[in-house]
Formats: C-alpha cells, structure tokens, sequence
C-alpha cells in the first residue's frame, strides 16, 4: 500500500513539477520528486528498515505541500519578475575573468600548502594504505583552525566560475583554465568525500544551466553529447565511491541486496544506501522524540558558531548535528548517521517547521523565474546554489556547513564586483 501511494504521489509531483516549469529539472523535481524517488526505492528493497510511522509520512507530505504552496508565490503572489532585455549586459565577463584570476591565486597557494601538509606528515603511501586511520585522524579536528585549508574551500566557487567562462567561451586562455578547473578538485579528491560530491553537483549543475542559456542564445544546440558527459561524470563519482568505501572499511555487505526484486550488483550496495539511507534513520529520528532547540539552530549554525559569543550564547552547535549511528538494516546490520533536510527544519522550527518550506519553495521558485527571464551570471550562480541545496536535501541541510557559507559569500563578492553600472 505505501508504495503504490508513494508511486501515486511521486507521479503527481513530477508531473505538476514539469507543468510548473516546463522543465525536468526544476525546484520542485528537484526537491519533492527526487526525495520521494528514494524513498520509493527503499520501500522496495527488503533491505531496508521501511516500516515507517504516520509522523515520518505526515512530516514529509506536510514540507512537500507547503513547498508547493511556496513556489506558487515565487511566480505569481509577492513580486512580479522585472525583464531586462540583454542577457550579458548586466555583469561584464572580463572582471569575472579578473576575480577568477584572484580566487585562483589565493586557492592554489591554499592547495599547495594543504598537499605540503598531508604528504609531509603522513606520506601518500601511509594515507593509501591506511585510509581508514587517516579518516580517523580528520574527524578528531587535524586540519580545524587552519586558515590554508580553509582556504581551500574557495575552490567550490572558484571551479563554477572558471566552468562559466569555459562554457561561454569568453576568454582565449582555455586550456589554462581548464588546467585551474582541474585543480579545483585536488583538495576534495579524499577520505572526505562529501565535499567532492557536493562540488561534482554543483558543476553539473552549472554545467546544465549554462548550457540550457546557450541553447536559447542560438549558441549550442547539441544536447546529446552534454548528457552523455554528465552520465560519465556520474559514472565515475560512482566508481570512486564504491572503491573508497572499500578502503575506509565502510562498506556495505548487504545479504540479497534487491530493489523492486532486481538483484544489485556489490560495487553499487555502497552508493544505493548512501542515498536511500537517510529515511530509514530519520524515520529512527523521529522515534526518539525530535526536539525544538532553537530557531535559526540549523541555517545559521555557522554564523551562530563564530558569534554567539559575542553577546555570551550557548546553543549547542555540535552534538545535534553529529548525529549517532543507527541500524537501519534488516537481513544485515547497516549503520547509518545521516538525516534528510526535514530533520534539521524540525530542530530549527518545531512545530512551525511547514513555514520553512513555504519560505524554501518562494526563494527557490523566484530563483528558477529569475533565471529562466535572464540568464545572467548572477541568476545561473543563484539558481544552481539553490538547487543544489534542495537535491542535497536528501542527505543533510548544506547550509550546517562552512563550505557553503564560503561559497555563497564569495558568489555574492564576485558578482556584486562584475556588475556593471547601468546605463542612463
């Protein structure tokens, strides 16, 4: 019964997603549909705990209405989408090369002391070999209060903007940006993996909106090759995290791992349950009594973490965002620590958490109008840091993470400097 409901639900959405946007990918496929794609996976995997209550389900469809509710605002109930008649006009793409020139220069020194750091205190064949102990080095905090790799997170936008302009096809020094496009990814091409997917999204979010802007530009009408990158760019993410999974131990040894019968390969075990996951423990969440600690607690956890001791706050900015492990396993014992987005609205608004669904489905709703009325830098950039914010939904709220604060904050430098005047 759950899955024929969750199919029925998924068909819905998916279809008023597409007759919303006339796109497949859009806010509301992105966030609703893909969530509920998930979970009707694991429903029909024996392999997961999918006993779920009438909360779990009750939580989701109330965030995925109210989401709903709120794009419909983004188009047609608060502000009307001013048009602008150039598509370039508006932000010069000479400066973007100029910031990109700087951010470049201040990633590499970043990376270069990072890579000094690791392969002179550990060694690359200590880190190969003993992955899982290295892993285990940087969850206790080794890298926590240096600046260089902080610094390193400037990559994220650094790699969207360089992907821009190779797109665009702005500048004559292609090759040299995409050696800097290259680098980008050096630092997150570890045992932390989850800032490499986050920025692997990110550009194949760019990626797909640039290209969709220069398919309306006359510019590119080829779509078949684009997508069959993507697809190896996926394939690829996907081989990485079968093979390191194995290195760090943390593999999944699943008896009859099946999805609706059908029968998964071992080296696709790993990244099935690092999505499907999240809603068997959130379903655990909620048995444990989810509670109210704070509004704002979650999207403004990192603002909170480096002031609140201005004015003598103590909220507590750790323990509810490293979240225990629970089996979530039936024929096998997986152990599982990540919770959907839904779990981080919960302890920021208790009981009025559908309002943050509303607010989320207007921001990423204007974002899409906005963009798709002028596909500009700033809109592309908007829309993509959006999106990936709600397809990352399924696993964590991103916003918890200094990398996306630094990447939003150093979006919005780099396109208030690009922008030009207007003229009189």
């Amino acid at each position: 019964m759950n899955i024929l409901l969750c199919s029925l639900v998924l068909v819905v959405f998916t279809l008023v997603g597409i007759y919303q946007y006339n796109r497949l990918l859009n806010p509301i496929t992105g966030f609703i549909s893909f969530q509920l794609l998930l979970i009707l996976l694991g429903l029909c995997s024996p392999a997961f705990e999918t006993d779920y209550s009438v909360e779990f389900f009750m939580i989701l469809m109330t965030s995925y209405i109210m989401f709903w509710i709120g794009t419909l605002g983004g188009k047609n109930l608060i502000f009307k989408i001013r048009k602008t008649s150039s598509v370039e006009g508006e932000y010069s793409y000479n400066k973007l090369v100029k910031a990109v020139r700087i951010i470049a220069v201040i990633t590499n020194i970043s990376i270069v002391f990072y890579l000094i750091d690791i392969l002179g205190n550990f060694g690359l064949s200590y880190i190969i070999s003993n992955m899982s102990e290295y892993n285990q080095i940087l969850q206790e905090g080794y890298y926590s209060g240096k600046l260089y790799y902080t610094l390193t997170f400037l990559a994220l936008p650094e790699s969207v903007f360089v992907l821009i302009l190779l797109l665009e096809k702005k500048t004559k020094h292609r090759f040299l940006l995409f050696v800097q496009f290259i680098i980008c990814f050096i630092p997150f091409i570890s045992v932390r993996r989850d800032t490499l997917f986050k920025a692997i999204l990110l550009n194949l979010l760019t990626y797909y909106y640039v290209q969709i802007s220069n398919g309306r530009k006359g510019k590119n009408r080829k779509t078949k090759g684009g997508l069959l990158k993507i697809g190896v760019i996926i394939a690829g993410t996907t081989g990485f995290m079968s093979v390191t999974q194995n290195m760090l131990n943390k593999s999944y040894s699943i008896q009859n791992f099946a999805v609706a019968g059908f029968k998964i390969p071992d080296f696709l075990s790993s990244p099935l349950t690092y999505f499907i996951g999240s809603f068997p423990y959130f379903n655990k969440l909620i048995e444990t009594n989810i509670k109210f600690l704070g509004v704002g607690i979650s999207t403004f956890r990192i603002p909170l973490l480096y002031l609140q001791g201005l004015w003598g706050g103590k909220l507590n900015l750790s323990t509810p965002f490293s979240l225990d492990f629970l089996n979530i396993g039936t024929q096998s014992y997986i152990a599982f620590n990540t919770a959907p987005i839904q779990y981080y609205s919960l302890i920021e608004f208790g009981l009025l958490f559908p309002l943050f669904y509303l607010v989320l489905g207007y921001i990423s709703s204007r974002m899409y109008y906005k963009f798709n009325n002028n596909m500009n830098i700033r809109n592309t950039v908007a829309l993509v840091m959006i999106q990936s914010i709600l397809i990352w939904g399924i696993r964590e709220y991103t916003l918890i993470y200094l990398t996306t604060w630094i990447t939003i904050i150093t979006m919005i430098i780099v396109c208030i400097y690009i922008k030009e005047p207007k003229k009189e």
